[in-house]
């Protein structure tokens, strides 16, 4: 599976914890109970080493030419970061 298959909408998407389950509790992204990811705990549920680090590679390379952040976690949890914007970065990447 790829992120863009696991955050198709924007009720599936986290910020400020890699993952979360039904009730908002914050669980670990490999959790049976999580519902909603961000985009470093959709990566470590779509994808496995090595080919993981270079998604988050990619995902880097994107972060740091469309925005000043320089890290993905970041940019995730940022304020003025969009489900849109997600959308654009994993469709963008094909991830």
């Amino acid at each position: 599976m790829k992120i863009k298959e696991l955050l198709v909408t924007e009720d599936k998407w986290a910020k400020t914890g890699f993952a979360y389950d039904k009730e908002g509790k914050m669980v670990a992204s490999t959790s049976p109970e999580a519902v909603k990811w961000c985009l470093l705990g959709a990566t470590n549920i779509c994808y496995k080493s090595p080919e993981k680090e270079a998604v988050i590679q990619l995902m880097m390379s994107y972060v740091t030419t469309h925005n000043p952040f320089g890290n993905v976690g970041r940019w995730n949890d940022d304020p003025e970061t969009t489900f849109a914007d997600v959308r654009k970065l994993v469709e963008t990447l094909d991830i």
